[in-house]
């Protein structure tokens, strides 16, 4: 996918969800990919917060530079971090790209109804459990493990918490 779809994919995110935060787009582009078969060609690896893409993180650099994207530094209660916002020049990213922003508009959509209470922490759980549940279908493995692995990689959940989320990702028919 063209670097200018990324941007446009996250103008249009920060449109729909004025305010997001870094590791809440980080997210969204990975359920973009992963969950709704967004072609965005990032490589994603399970990091610190959960699926985690350089790329991404080069692309929002990008946007910002390009006024598709403004970023603001907030403080939250003493912990730093970033909020996001549609620039001066999105509609001129997304205006570009023909019929693409009406293709993935609703799964944006989808994704601000479902995720934009949740914190940073909830979307780390919830990309993670994704993560691990397209992990294991790949490798044909048995998804009664997930918690566990879950736990595994994320000791600070619980796993009753990670059991509730996953199946609140499959009831919401995100994960198959």
């Amino acid at each position: 996918m063209s670097e200018n779809l990324r941007i446009a994919t996250l103008a249009l995110i920060t449109e729909k969800q004025p305010n997001i935060g870094k590791t809440s787009i980080l997210k969204y582009m990975f359920f973009l990919q992963h969950c709704f078969s967004v072609k965005l060609g990032y490589n994603f690896s399970i990091y610190t917060y959960g699926p985690y893409s350089q790329d991404v993180m080069a692309d929002l650099d990008l946007a910002v530079y390009y006024k598709a994207v403004n970023r603001s530094y907030v403080d939250f209660n003493g912990y730093g971090g970033y909020q996001f916002t549609k620039g001066d020049n999105s509609k001129t990213f997304i205006g570009q790209c023909g019929a693409y922003p009406s293709q993935i508009e609703p799964h944006i959509n989808r994704l601000v109804g479902l995720f934009s209470a949740k914190n940073a922490k909830d979307m780390e759980l919830l990309a993670t459990i994704a993560y691990v549940h397209i992990a294991l279908g790949q490798q044909n493995q048995n998804l009664s493990q997930l918690p566990s692995i879950v736990k595994a990689l994320k000791p600070h959940f619980d796993v009753a918490e990670i059991a509730v989320n996953y199946d609140w990702l499959k009831q919401e028919s995100i994960l198959r």
